[in-house]
């Protein structure tokens, strides 16, 4: 890179996109990848053990990283949400994101617990794995919940890798619509649907991107706007990488993103400030009771 640009060592980073699941989870998502190369998704190239995995993210100038969990089918977020506990209570810079389902047997309850008990800060929902639009009926609880513990909840969304009935603007749209209070961090910056959802950012001013992969420039991944875009919403951009589930070194990522050429300050707010000022506003509810609400 050119003298006076800057380069990734120049930079701490909060990593909000980050996904260390338990081994069972972490392998079967590997084969999964593998076995369907020919639809748009890649090898994996980080296949290790969650020690293992974390000892390399942390060596990666990372000081927190946010540990993202979802459901892919019901009953299930209750052991994802003690395993993110289990790592924030053994690396304190993994901030824990609950997972719950709409079709779990009670799923405010499993709010609840992860909010009130494990020190989860939000909520992820992968609407494509869960087959569940964001607009969808079944989640209206979920969200009058978030809103009254002010609560965020962050989403997979776009049509990347691959488009699904579930993942697109649109569903979005519905959403915010009927919630307007409700915060989103949306995944990807909204990947192919990035123009959509900054519209979205011009309307509803809670509304956050991560972006994860999106200056990948590879596999459907790949920034198509504006500069102008990233200087508009440059206090609602936050770092992301989707470690371990890449095909290439964060780093990479990171440094073809610098190439944009945008202002230092820009990149300090998206690869630290910004994720610093969110997490201050969404401080764990552990140390409160369910009575109290949220914190201030």
């Amino acid at each position: 890179m050119g003298l006076g640009v800057p380069t990734f060592t120049d930079f701490t980073y909060i990593d909000t996109h980050v996904h260390i699941l338990p081994p069972h989870l972490h392998e079967a998502l590997v084969r999964f990848f593998q076995q369907h190369k020919d639809e748009g998704y890649w090898d994996i190239i980080y296949q290790d053990a969650p020690p293992k995995l974390i000892s390399y993210l942390l060596a990666q100038r990372v000081e927190r990283f946010f540990v993202l969990s979802y459901a892919h089918k019901p009953n299930m977020s209750r052991q994802l949400n003690y395993w993110a506990r289990h790592l924030a209570k053994r690396y304190p810079q993994a901030v824990p994101v609950c997972a719950v389902h709409p079709l779990d047997d009670d799923p405010l309850q499993v709010l609840e617990e992860a909010f009130f008990e494990l020190g989860a800060i939000g909520v992820k929902v992968h609407p494509g794995v869960q087959g569940v639009s964001p607009a969808a009926e079944c989640m209206f609880p979920i969200y009058e919940r978030l809103i009254e513990l002010d609560r965020p909840i962050f989403f997979h969304a776009g049509t990347t890798p691959n488009p699904d009935p579930y993942s697109g603007h649109e569903h979005f749209e519905r959403l915010v619509q009927r919630y307007p209070q409700l915060t989103l961090v949306i995944a990807h910056m909204g990947t192919r649907q990035t123009e959509y959802f900054f519209d979205l950012m011009e309307a509803y001013d809670n509304i956050w991107m991560d972006n994860a992969l999106t200056f990948s420039y590879e596999k459907c991944f790949g920034y198509p706007s504006t500069l102008d875009k990233l200087y508009r919403f440059q206090d609602r951009i936050m770092y992301g990488s989707d470690f371990p589930f890449l095909w290439l070194e964060p780093r990479v990522v990171v440094e073809r993103f610098l190439a944009e050429g945008l202002e230092q300050a820009i990149y300090e707010k998206v690869f630290y400030g910004n994720a610093a000022r969110f997490l201050q506003r969404y401080l764990p509810l552990s140390n409160a009771s369910p009575q109290s609400g949220a914190s201030s």
